[in-house]
């Protein structure tokens, strides 16, 4: 995570390595949050950082994500298992 350009880390551990959270405070002192280049909510930020905290807390990548790739039906509306 980068706040004003400069890298930040929470207690210690760099949960955001590809520096996906942007935060940029305005003249009031407020944060203005972007993740992945899109405006975001402080709550957002947060709750993508809490998650990666866990992520790594539990030994697993911060930066890996699966996706679905979804399924195929046969002609009765069943799942087919290939």
């Amino acid at each position: 995570m980068k706040v004003d350009g400069k890298k930040d880390m929470i207690a210690g551990v760099d949960v955001d390595p590809c520096d996906d959270v942007i935060v940029r405070t305005d003249a009031e002192g407020q944060p203005d949050v972007s993740i992945y280049g899109s405006p975001a909510s402080r709550m957002d930020m947060v709750d993508l950082m809490e998650e990666r905290y866990d992520r790594r807390s539990r030994g697993l990548s911060n930066n890996r994500m699966g996706y679905f790739s979804g399924v195929d039906f046969d002609e009765n509306g069943k799942i087919k298992k290939e």
